[in-house]
């Protein structure tokens, strides 16, 4: 079998081909990726949230411990 440019050119313009295909999935990968990134932000964000309004409930509470035994001695 021999070489010409016409084998050459097929296999180029499959190349080119591959080429497109692997760059648009790697796009579209970056995208999953970046969207990923902002969701985890926004789930560490609402878990840090929850910390907060458990404190605060924490905190509430011990606040209402104290008023109840400070009217209990009087």
């Amino acid at each position: 079998m021999s070489l010409d440019k016409t084998m050459i050119d097929e296999r180029k313009n499959q190349l080119m081909s591959d080429l497109q295909a692997t760059q648009q999935k790697y796009s579209e990968l970056e995208k999953a990726m970046k969207e990923n990134q902002a969701l985890i932000n926004a789930l560490m964000g609402a878990v840090q949230q929850c910390d907060d309004f458990s404190k605060k409930l924490d905190d509430e509470e011990a606040v209402n411990t104290v008023t109840v035994s400070e009217s209990d001695e009087g």
